[in-house]
Formats: C-alpha cells, structure tokens, sequence
C-alpha cells in the first residue's frame, strides 16, 4: 500500500513538472541543428567555436552534421553547449499524462497465472 502511494505521489509530482514545460511544438529542432542555429545567432564562426572547444574547424562542422542527423553524443553535446555559454536540457516528456500502471492477472493453461501490466493514460 506504501508502495503504490508513493508512485502515484512520484506519478503527480512529473505530471506537474511536466505541465509546466508547456507545448513541445516551442522546442522542435531547427532543420540545422541546435549548434550550427545558436552559433549563427551568435554571430560566431566554426572557427570561433572551434577555438572555444580546443578543436579544428572541421570538427564543429562534423559535430554540427551529427548534432543535425541525431548521433552526437549527450556528453558532447554538453561541452559544445558550455562553448557556448548555454544550458543544456534534457528529458523525456510523455506523450500523454501517466495515471497508473496496473498489473494485470490472467489464467493460462494449467492453472498459470501470468502477469502483465497495462498503462492507463
């Protein structure tokens, strides 16, 4: 009983902070990428970035392509965040607000019984 309490205050709790982020259309991904974006609105070049990070031009070209197609690393997104004096966010928001997981119980053959859970939203 203890236990489902504190997931159903755990479950209230992310629906706040959740609700608090708003739309998810504000934070869709220039076509760019967020580097090569805040970069240009910045009015810095690669090479100026480049030198932030300690690397060579076509190094922030190539973190600007993966950044782009979805393979940078998060550990070099960060850095490359930090190079430019921002704050990298990360999370993972739900499609649909969490209500609960619930187990399930089913007979199966033999007398068995399998569990499984369903999610209500």
């Amino acid at each position: 009983m203890i236990k489902a309490k504190l997931a159903a205050h755990s479950r209230s709790r992310l629906d706040r902070r959740f609700k608090e982020i708003g739309p998810l259309s504000r934070f869709s991904v220039p076509v760019r990428g967020w580097i090569k974006a805040i970069r240009a609105g910045l009015g810095m070049s690669s090479e100026q970035l480049a030198k932030r990070l300690g690397v060579r031009q076509p190094s922030v070209v190539s973190l600007e392509q993966s950044e782009a197609k979805g393979t940078i690393e998060l550990a070099t997104l960060r850095r490359v965040a930090e190079a430019l004096d921002c704050t990298l966010v990360y999370a993972l928001v739900p499609k649909a607000t969490y209500r609960v997981v619930k187990p399930t119980y089913k007979a199966a053959a033999h007398g068995n019984i399998q569990q499984s859970f369903t999610v209500f939203l």
